[in-house]
């Protein structure tokens, strides 16, 4: 008996929605708050040509299988730094409000770390302040490496650290132990 019933309310349901129950069109508001952009783990590379054979991609990220580790460079894409159907004033222009990193640490033997650069117009290069995947603060990493022995998942927040600047380049570079996994990271940018 409670099946049936259970059957006639999806019927009711499906069948009102079928009649055509007035829904008014959503009219989308793309010039508010920040604009986020997220990307995946895979996006990163070896920072050598020759340690590309240490990354076991997958559509959720990166595995690094180099036995000393390996540096990556993990880009944040361009786009996404003005507001949708809104032309830039200055393209290479970005404001980013704070970045994280997703990690996996499996390695018992390091700590992974990631900090966040940029390369300017001028071609200089910045790096920031290094933070570390650890069990004092796993949701937002710490300031020193912990125990190399600690094993798990953590996030790394970087604050905007570079201030608002025209760049052609920027993201994050992680040191990853063997073992460590990459999944995503992501970046909140003010639109220009």
């Amino acid at each position: 008996m409670m099946k049936l019933q259970m059957q006639a309310l999806t019927l009711g349901v499906v069948s009102s929605l079928a009649v055509g129950v007035d829904a008014a069109p959503v009219n989308f508001i793309y010039t508010r708050g920040d604009n986020n952009v997220n990307m995946s783990g895979s996006r990163c590379v070896a920072g050598t040509s020759s340690d590309e054979v240490y990354l076991q991609r997958s559509t959720g990220g990166i595995l690094t299988l180099a036995p000393g580790g390996v540096t990556v460079f993990c880009p944040i894409t361009r786009r996404s730094t003005a507001y949708y159907g809104v032309a830039s004033d200055d393209p290479t222009y970005v404001d980013p409000v704070a970045t994280v990193v997703n990690v996996y640490d499996a390695a018992s033997t390091a700590s992974v770390s990631c900090r966040q650069f940029e390369k300017a117009t001028n071609g200089s290069i910045s790096y920031g302040v290094t933070r570390y995947a650890c069990s004092a603060d796993p949701n937002q990493g710490c300031s020193t490496p912990g125990p190399s022995s600690w094993t798990g998942s953590g996030s790394m927040y970087f604050f905007n650290e570079f201030g608002s600047q025209s760049t052609m380049n920027w993201g994050l570079t992680c040191n990853a132990p063997n073992l460590t996994t990459i999944n995503y990271y992501a970046s909140a940018v003010i639109p220009n």
